[in-house]
C-alpha cells in the first residue's frame, strides 16, 4: 500500500494523542519513502522507526511506496 493509504491506515486504527503525533508519523513515513529504494529496505526501516505503536509484522510488510 502506497504512503498515504499506509498513514490513513493507522490514523484510522489506531489513537493518536495530537496533531503533533501525526505529523511525526508523516514525516517517518516520508523519511521511509526518500531513504529506500526496496520493499526489504522500507519494512526494515519502519520496523525501527514505527516499533511499538501496536502495528503486526504483517501490517509493516504492506508497505510499498
Amino acid at each position: 500500500m502506497g504512503k498515504e493509504e499506509f498513514y490513513n491506515f493507522i490514523r484510522d486504527n489506531f489513537t493518536f494523542d495530537s496533531g503533533m503525533a501525526s505529523r511525526l508519523l508523516w514525516n517517518a513515513l516520508t523519511f521511509i519513502e526518500s531513504g529506500c529504494t526496496s520493499e526489504d529496505e522500507q519494512y526494515a526501516l519502519a520496523s525501527e522507526l514505527l516499533d511499538g505503536i501496536g502495528l503486526s509484522d504483517a501490517e509493516l510488510r504492506k508497505i510499498c511506496f
